[in-house]
């Protein structure tokens, strides 16, 4: 690993060149970065616009998310880098994660209303958090008969009023741009529309049909990696959707914890573990849920509904991977969607992850070898996948 004096030092240089892009003057390591309203000393952000730029762009440099401004408020440029490099390396954890520890306490969904079934086609991107489910959906997306937006975060809930009250700010709005163009409207006017339904707690699966018939022949692939955190959620799609394809994006689980503590999404996770849980261990939680619950799934659904995808087989041969999922949906392979990096703006739509954004190209990926023994529960679902 970089010694942590160069991390540091990069760190820095990469703060404040973040800073002198947003044209932020008076840059030095001692200086604040922000503070409420009634700090009367001097700080470089001074309103929560500039902020929230200020931490977007930390997270496209530095994959340093999940901080708020109460955490960030009163620190120094150095003292939010040397935060940074603390917190991007965690120990490793020395023993395995006991079974029963795998246990996650996810909030439980508040549904108002029962869902109606829908009998048009559409297609789930399911898989766990890390996995390349956002590089896959935008090379869906570029076939030209379908559908495949950034995360809708719909077919959790029953009704928008549900979704409302329980998907972030960002998240809920995400959204929005896409489907406004998908229904032929400006985002402007779209937009009240939307919150109209959140109001009227319109029923999710209502929404689904309005996204259906704005264009019947361009099939929807939701790609949410939440779908699959619940098996009660993903029952409830497969009830809901009789006609429904279901397409499993598998990585390596060492892979997808590493990425995962990288990108510190545990701080953001901290609410579903008991404390004191190491990072890497409630990464593999989180992948063995999300691969664990798929599987329980799938194993109902027919097998000419659903087909599994390992990432390190779609980005050695693209196409292959690709013509096997055109086969479940039913439509021809076209050979644009292999490269997404070759058509502007088609990976950077919607939520998902970030980093796929400073790519130039498909990188081929294997699974890397252990860097720790994973639980049992772990390494058999692993097994079963080919790892």
């Amino acid at each position: 690993m970089t010694d942590a004096v160069d991390v540091l030092d990069s760190t820095l240089a990469t703060v404040r060149r973040i800073l002198d892009g947003l044209v932020v003057p008076n840059v030095t390591e001692d200086a604040v970065i922000a503070a409420p309203s009634f700090y009367d000393g001097p700080v470089l952000l001074k309103n929560r616009g500039q902020f929230n730029n200020f931490v977007g762009q930390l997270a496209v440099n530095l994959r340093f998310v999940g901080y708020s401004f109460e955490e960030i408020a009163f620190l120094t440029v150095r003292q939010l880098s040397e935060m940074y490099v603390r917190d991007s390396f965690p120990p490793v954890p020395s023993i395995p994660l006991s079974d029963e520890k795998y246990e996650l306490h996810f909030p439980k969904e508040s549904l108002d209303q029962a869902d109606s079934r829908k009998d048009f086609p559409i297609s789930f991107l399911l898989g766990a958090p890390r996995s390349g489910t956002t590089l896959l959906r935008a090379m869906l997306n570029l076939h030209t008969s379908l559908w495949a937006p950034g995360e809708l975060h719909l077919a959790n809930f029953a009704t928008m009023a549900d979704r409302a009250r329980q998907v972030g700010a960002i998240l809920r709005y995400m959204p929005i741009p896409e489907v406004a163009s998908r229904c032929g409207e400006s985002v402007t006017e779209f937009s009240k529309t939307f919150r109209g339904w959140e109001l009227a707690a319109a029923p999710v699966a209502d929404v689904y049909q309005r996204l259906h018939d704005a264009d019947p022949g361009v099939m929807i692939v939701d790609k949410s990696p939440p779908y699959c955190t619940r098996l009660e959620t993903l029952e409830r799609i497969g009830e809901q959707f009789p006609k429904s394809t279901f397409v499993h994006l598998v990585r390596s689980p060492h892979d997808v914890i590493r990425s995962y503590v990288r990108m510190q999404f545990h701080r953001a996770d901290g609410r579903l573990f008991n404390p004191g849980r190491n990072p890497y261990h409630m990464g593999e939680a989180i992948w063995f849920a999300c691969n664990a619950n798929t599987e329980a799934f799938l194993g109902s659904i027919p097998a000419n509904r659903k087909c599994v995808i390992r990432f390190e087989d779609l980005t050695a041969e693209p196409a292959c991977s690709l013509r096997t999922i055109c086969q479940l949906l039913e439509r021809e392979f076209q050979p644009r969607m292999a490269d997404p990096y070759a058509t502007p703006g088609a990976v950077a739509v919607g939520a998902g992850d970030l980093h796929v954004n400073l790519l130039k190209r498909v990188e081929h990926r294997t699974a890397s070898a252990p860097f720790y023994q994973l639980g049992s529960r772990c390494q058999e679902l692993a097994t079963r996948f080919g790892y």
